[in-house]
């Protein structure tokens, strides 16, 4: 590898300049702690192997601290017969104590990705944030289990998940982001899933055809729900994986990951589905059992693997180490009976995952259970926050109104005050919704799936307006 301190912006030009590629479909940054400043950093791409481009070969990795890696010696994995997986990994000593927000920076995604306009000419960029300090202990990132392309079909509601698993046993949230193609620079034509845009009636986009589509992401297990995909092609899905670990009464940062895959929809039916148990808290853990039911399987060249985070856990009789993955091949089972014995000893507030996920030619299907001991209840899905738009209307618009609890699209008028400060508050005068909006936001998408129905009132500046939910 060839280490070099080369002013970012230079980089960041020539880097921009090299067009030729577009192969990229996905890709993170995992690290590990090794000894004293030291970590094992590796550069996990999925490239297509049809565009006869390897990956790694004009990325410039940034350590956050001025050192830029251009020289890697990669390893390829063939993941399918179109996607392989490139790898390499850079061990480095930081200089002292901090944090520091590593990156990966390559030309560039594959050309004619619905969600973001000339993808064939953005960069591709992923970061990963170290946070260097031996009070918090030694630390590695998570790796992602289930880190693939994945396939969907139009009009089908899917369920993704990579099965992150974090061998320290660090708790793990989850966030939907927009990704950058610079450090400082999101990815400015990039749409989230369920933007307008991406469908024919976006008013019945979603499955049942009764109102307009999903795109969530669950904070405390990962998966991502996807109600319903609308055109044919490729999307870019991006979300941030953050560590925390509990330092007496507090929790700490200890890390972030960025995860970028993409998703390819098609219009081939294969109607195979796995229906995941009720995620829920339990009071104790020898009642904790459970079935994942799977239907539409053929046999064949399908495959079902199965990841739990909970180490002695039962499936089907058989035990999985925590962070295993579990292959049926051939004659799938048609149900998972799941079982967590006492030995498993799971602790108590300590959110456990099992994940199933069928590959069944163009699809792939996934489910999530997720379980704790001595809780109340498990949050659900978070929509994404809004992404700005450059459009304009000439009168205020908020569509559906009333909504069915899903996501509303505001239009903000020209002549409205600037800048713009808007508050969703309910009739008993609780703030349910509050951030300011750039002067040049006309366009903005909210979600209203966790409101309760009832009257609400929009107030952006010293501007209100009415709109209600109904369920």
């Amino acid at each position: 590898m060839n280490l070099m301190k080369i002013p970012l912006l230079c980089i960041f030009y020539m880097t921009c300049l090299q067009l030729s590629a577009s192969h990229l479909l996905g890709g993170y940054i995992s690290y590990r702690w090794v000894g004293v400043n030291q970590y094992d950093i590796t550069v996990n791409l999925l490239t297509d192997q049809r565009s006869g481009v390897p990956g790694g070969q004009d990325g410039v990795l940034d350590l956050g601290d001025g050192f830029l890696v251009s020289d890697f010696n990669t390893t390829t994995e063939e993941i399918s017969e179109d996607i392989s997986l490139v790898s390499f990994s850079v061990l480095y000593t930081f200089g002292s104590l901090s944090s520091y927000e590593i990156s990966y920076m390559e030309p560039n995604y594959n050309n004619g990705i619905n969600n973001m306009e000339g993808s064939g000419g953005t960069p591709f960029f992923i970061t990963a944030l170290i946070v260097n300090d031996i009070a918090l202990g030694t630390n590695k990132s998570p790796v992602l289990r289930f880190f693939g392309a994945q396939e969907g079909l139009t009009g089908i509601a899917q369920r993704i998940s990579s099965a992150a698993f974090d061998e320290d046993g660090d708790s793990l949230s989850y966030e939907l982001i927009i990704p950058r193609q610079a450090r400082e620079l999101q990815i400015p034509g990039y749409f989230h899933l369920n933007d307008s845009t991406l469908y024919t009636d976006y008013s019945t986009g979603n499955q049942a055809n009764n109102g307009p589509p999903l795109y969530s992401i669950s904070p405390v297990t990962g998966e991502i729900l996807w109600d319903a995909p609308g055109f044919l092609g490729q999307y870019a899905i991006a979300y941030k994986i953050i560590q925390w670990r509990k330092f007496g009464e507090t929790w700490r940062n200890m890390g972030e990951n960025e995860v970028i895959l993409m998703n390819n929809i098609s219009d081939e039916r294969a109607d195979v589905s796995i229906t995941a148990p009720a995620s829920q808290c339990y009071d104790d853990a020898p009642s904790i059992q459970g079935q994942f039911d799977v239907e539409g399987f053929t046999g064949g060249n399908q495959t079902l693997q199965v990841f739990s985070d909970l180490d002695g856990i039962l499936v089907n009789g058989r035990s999985i180490s925590a962070g295993e993955v579990l292959t049926f091949e051939g004659n799938i089972p048609p149900a998972l009976e799941v079982t967590v014995p006492s030995s498993a000893e799971p602790r108590d507030l300590k959110l456990y995952r099992v994940i199933a996920a069928l590959e069944n030619g163009p699809r792939t299907v996934t489910a999530t259970w997720a379980f704790s001991v001595g809780c109340d209840s498990l949050p659900g899905n978070v929509g994404p926050p809004p992404i700005p738009r450059e459009e304009t209307c000439d009168a205020f618009i908020i569509y559906p109104n009333p909504s069915r609890g899903q996501t509303v699209e505001l239009c903000l008028p020209n002549n409205t005050d600037r800048p713009r400060h808007i508050r969703i508050i309910d009739s008993a005068g609780k703030v349910m919704f509050e951030r300011d909006v750039t002067v040049s936001t006309s366009l903005l998408e909210l979600d209203t799936r966790f409101y309760p129905s009832g009257l609400y009132f929009l107030q952006v500046n010293r501007s209100t307006w009415k709109f209600a939910v109904q369920r």
